[in-house]
């Protein structure tokens, strides 16, 4: 190899490792914006809730899209003791029973809206005067949504909270013309969350050790003389 092609070879693979430890640098020395997400799950095991959710806090980022759901499961035992009328010892009586629970929200583009009934009948043959009948109604749903249009997303930014309500179970008897009933409710719960997708406030990161090296090292090669030629 002669002393032109040496010079060329060197002064290229100077460019070559320039370049590469740059980019190494830039690589480790960049704070881009991170995307996050915190979620508030809430329950309750009553027949009515009332769930206060806090809304987003704007020091974390910038909201993205936020995702509401809700979904209850909730059930009433119903027990008939119809008589039969004009004390007769013997007769048919028809139980029925109606149960019905639901949740209507909305807020900007957000709606929840849940409804569930459950309809149960049964012939309670008496004798002897009277019988008791048990009837099991059970009511459940689930929806979510999720938006991330600006004026929704503003909705649910800021300090406090926004409340979501679930109702019911609402329960109708009806049987023979003496009737004596008791209504039991059995809520299995109630669920709601909220969940928000922002991008956090970007940090200046802090240089590692290993990062400083790098940077000595690109100083070095970026002031690494090229060699001259002998006259």
């Amino acid at each position: 190899m002669n002393r032109t092609s040496g010079q060329s070879w060197g002064a290229g693979l100077r460019r070559r490792m320039r370049g590469f430890v740059a980019l190494v640098v830039l690589g480790s020395l960049a704070s881009g914006v991170a995307a996050e997400v915190v979620s508030y799950p809430l329950s309750d095991g009553s027949g009515k809730s009332l769930f206060n959710l806090p809304k987003f806090d704007a020091s974390l980022g910038t909201l993205k899209e936020v995702t509401l759901e809700a979904r209850f499961n909730w059930g009433s035992t119903v027990e008939s003791r119809p008589r039969c009328p004009d004390g007769a010892d013997a007769c048919d009586s028809l139980v029925q029973a109606t149960s019905k629970g639901f949740v209507d929200f909305e807020l900007g583009t957000i709606g929840l809206h849940l409804l569930s009934e459950s309809s149960l009948s049964r012939n309670c043959p008496i004798t002897n005067g009277y019988n008791q009948c048990g009837l099991f109604l059970g009511v459940h749903d689930a929806d979510a949504d999720s938006a991330t249009d600006a004026e929704t997303l503003a909705l649910f930014t800021g300090p406090g909270t926004f409340r979501v309500f679930f109702d019911g179970p609402y329960v109708a008897v009806t049987s023979g013309l003496r009737d004596a009933r008791r209504i039991t409710g059995n809520p299995y719960g109630s669920w709601v969350t909220v969940t928000y997708a922002y991008d956090a406030v970007p940090t200046a990161a802090v240089p590692e050790p290993s990062s400083l090296a790098l940077v000595a090292l690109a100083g070095a090669l970026v002031a690494w003389p090229r060699r001259r030629p002998r006259a």
